[in-house]
């Protein structure tokens, strides 16, 4: 084994466990409120009323995950038919928020293709990388998949902060994320049953969803739910 494949498995090592503590801590931080039924999102209850608009890049989950993953949440499904079920073609992992979600936001077309150049320059020598979902959690506003990736994920993340920084463009990330979950349910009703909601995660808690290759980001001007959404460009890892 060569010195740059053992630096990859530690750096494998390395994000897996920072993101188990990271998976961990939001689910003991929730977990009282989850107990009450966790915290209501009333925009769900009037969808009419929400205007919340955001600029986004984001990994879209393949077919071959969605399915698997949508199959799982049958049973929570049926136990709490009155929460918000994410349609599965509304999978993805939000890989940095560029301009934060807020009513009334717009994108001019300048501004996106300004975006799409810089984010398209930046991750010019970043090679496609595989994220694997396993297992879900909760925080108190919503039902994730868990997800662990390799270091390309991370040096995307940087290269594209950087990037936006000295093109003097808007980077809004409330904090620098190094999440990597899925959301698939919000509650726009209490859960009912927060003890059988506890023991359906812990039962899920590991369940693997399978692994699949980020070769492709979409920039993306959507809503809080990515239920609205125009797409402003995908930009290709894959170079071959």
């Amino acid at each position: 084994m060569d010195n740059g494949t053992e630096n990859r498995q530690e750096s494998r090592m390395d994000n897996r466990k920072r993101l188990e503590e990271l998976y961990d801590h939001i689910f003991a931080e929730g977990k009282e409120t989850l107990a009450r039924g966790g915290v209501v999102d009333s925009f769900l209850a009037n969808p009419q009323t929400d205007t919340r608009m955001g600029v986004s890049l984001v990994i879209r989950v393949p077919d071959e995950l969605q399915n698997p993953l949508c199959e799982e949440l049958g049973e929570l499904r049926e136990m709490e038919p009155g929460l918000y079920y994410y349609p599965q073609l509304n999978y993805h992992v939000t890989l940095l928020d560029l301009l934060r979600g807020r009513p009334g936001l717009t994108c001019p077309p300048d501004l996106a293709k300004k975006y799409f150049d810089c984010v398209q320059a930046a991750v010019a020598d970043i090679e496609p990388f595989s994220i694997s979902l396993e297992g879900l959690t909760a925080s108190r506003e919503a039902v994730m998949a868990k997800g662990y990736y390799e270091d390309g994920m991370r040096q995307l993340r940087a290269a594209i902060r950087k990037a936006v920084r000295e093109a003097g463009l808007p980077l809004e990330e409330r904090y620098e994320t190094f999440s990597c979950h899925v959301t698939t349910v919000r509650f726009p009703e209490k859960i009912s049953n927060p003890e059988k909601f506890f023991a359906f995660l812990e039962e899920e808690s590991r369940v693997p969803f399978g692994k699949f290759r980020v070769d492709e980001i979409e920039l993306v001007y959507h809503d809080w739910y990515d239920a609205k959404k125009k797409i402003l460009g995908r930009i290709s890892l894959d170079r071959r």
